[in-house]
């Protein structure tokens, strides 16, 4: 799915796809160029790298929208077994 999102060619549509969540998909476009120039996602990988969640947490604890008391770790709510477990299905 990053493989796809991230294709120039895909673009407009992963951006009209995005807007689910309530933004206009000239937002979206912006958005996710910004995100893909920036490393947020990982192409090869399980999605977004450990630092990045962990930072997010942070980031929610700084807003107060989570407490540190009540923030998760990484490991709470990743599985990365699942990418794994998904990549030998698809490379047979």
């Amino acid at each position: 799915m990053l493989n796809w999102m991230t294709s120039p060619a895909h673009l407009d549509q992963a951006a009209q796809l995005g807007t689910v969540v309530g933004d206009p998909e000239a937002v979206m476009k912006q958005a996710l160029q910004q995100y893909f120039q920036m490393g947020f996602w990982t192409v090869n990988g399980p999605g977004m790298p450990a630092s990045n969640v962990t930072n997010m947490i942070h980031a929610q604890i700084a807003v107060g929208n989570l407490t540190s008391a009540s923030a998760p770790t990484f490991s709470q709510i990743v599985d990365p077994s699942v990418y794994a477990d998904a990549l030998k299905l698809v490379s047979g």
